[in-house]
């Protein structure tokens, strides 16, 4: 996951998901922490610093499967999305 005005600005999983099969994925993203979960196992745990304010959640750009200014994306399908306020259990 790419998070512009964090240090680090990636939070990087070793797991391999372009298989040809559906996954679940999960991103738990808190103030100083950044989790990543495939298929409801974790993959991914990195603490993080912002680097910048985080902007109003209005003004929050999110770019689910590309970036923001779409210069890149991907060839996959999504086929359900949730986004959630407050940290969820992810199984």
């Amino acid at each position: 996951v790419y998070v512009p005005g964090c240090q680090p600005d990636h939070v990087r999983s070793e797991k391999h998901i372009c298989d040809d099969r559906w996954h679940f994925l999960a991103m738990v993203s808190e103030p100083e922490r950044i989790r990543l979960f495939v298929d409801g196992e974790p993959v991914a745990d990195q603490a993080v610093k912002r680097t910048r304010p985080a902007p109003s959640a209005a003004a929050l750009p999110l770019g689910i499967g590309q970036l923001v200014e779409r210069g890149l994306g991907c060839q996959g399908l999504i086929d359900d999305m949730r986004l959630s306020r407050g940290v969820r259990d992810i199984k």
